[in-house]
């Protein structure tokens, strides 16, 4: 990203959709996250996953949470704008994501809403959802973000 905004708050509106392209998540995927951030031996080892409820070794679900954000910023969800976070609600997991799958996001914008005392920003808040190649939700979440407004002057920031 080269700085320049290609998008500013006041080019997004509610109802706006971006759906992003894939990302397939293998099992060695899983596993060097695991080891890095999610270190649940069911997440590690066959026989602990196999004693859980899903039988199986599968993603965490922050790394499914990590890949969704890695697919907004590479998607340029917001036309290339930074995507700062404000904090995210409603965040579920329906399914496991397993090796083998293939992950996409759809994010609609479901309101925006203007900075009070002329900040240079808005706030943006998204639907999101993580889909696998079968069209199953995998994560589901509403976020909100802070974007930047055109500058007043003109210039790009």
């Amino acid at each position: 990203m080269s700085g320049v905004h290609k998008r500013y708050f006041e080019d997004i509106a509610a109802g706006d959709r971006v759906t992003t392209g894939e990302i397939a998540v293998s099992a060695g995927d899983i596993e060097t996250y695991c080891r890095q951030f999610d270190p649940q031996p069911h997440h590690l080892d066959p026989a602990a996953a196999a004693e859980t409820v899903l039988k199986e070794i599968v993603a965490s679900g922050w790394h499914t949470t990590s890949i969704t954000m890695k697919l907004l910023v590479e998607g340029e969800a917001l036309g290339g704008a930074p995507i700062i976070g404000m904090g995210a609600r409603e965040l579920k997991w329906p399914r496991a994501v397993r090796p083998g799958d293939r992950l996409h996001v759809v994010a609609e914008v479901i309101e925006t809403r203007a900075s009070s005392g002329g900040r240079p920003f808005g706030t943006v808040t998204l639907q999101v959802r993580t889909l696998n190649q079968e069209g199953a939700p995998v994560l589901e979440m509403v976020t909100s973000l802070i974007m930047p407004t055109r500058p007043a002057d003109g210039a790009e920031a």
